[in-house]
């Protein structure tokens, strides 16, 4: 028995091309298919939450694809992901969790050393109410600015401590009474 009809049939299913347009506000691209040069019409992106949660990643534009096609029409698809290959290889070569831009910006997760990495130009983090840091030690490598008070239910230890009226290790008291001279006279 001849299956040829059914294996052209199937090379129309599973298609390898690249995104040639991106349309964000739809959330579908367009993709290019080497093997012919024709462009598709708009196709899905399948993409792990779309109802209550929702994730948005968008290909990049020659980002190279795997298609599932309609067989009768070139309209009809979804890409199902995108794959390495020799000109754009994975960010990582170990057991690493790791998004990278093409800014250089990224966010890492090392499974062996469990260690979560951000690396951007700003980062916000926003709460409605508080954001809580459960850890033994925090460390700023530079300046530290607050907007508000800040308490501790430990002694807060420094070299000496600054306020819009001066330094406090520059006062004095005498036998243990009020200082003698006031910050800043």
């Amino acid at each position: 028995m001849d299956f040829r009809w059914l294996e052209k049939i199937l090379r129309k299913i599973v298609r390898y091309g690249e995104i040639s347009k991106v349309n964000y506000s739809t959330g579908t691209v367009r993709v290019t298919f080497p093997d012919t040069g024709i462009q598709s019409g708009e196709y899905l992106v399948l993409t792990p939450r779309t109802s209550k949660d929702k994730f948005w990643n968008m290909p990049c534009i020659d980002e190279a694809v795997v298609c599932l096609c309609s067989p009768f029409s070139n309209n009809k698809g979804i890409v199902l992901g995108s794959y390495y290959q020799a000109k754009d290889t994975p960010p990582a070569s170990d057991n690493r969790i790791k998004y990278l831009l093409e800014d250089e910006n990224f966010l890492e997760y090392n499974r062996e050393t469990k260690t979560l990495k951000f690396k951007s130009d700003n980062i916000v983090f926003e709460s409605s109410s508080k954001i809580t840091c459960t850890t033994p030690l925090v460390e700023c490598s530079t300046a530290l600015t607050t907007g508000g008070t800040i308490g501790a239910g430990e002694n807060i230890s420094a070299p000496d401590v600054e306020t819009s009226k001066g330094s406090v290790n520059a006062h004095i008291h005498n036998k243990n009474t009020s200082p003698t001279t006031a910050m800043n006279e």
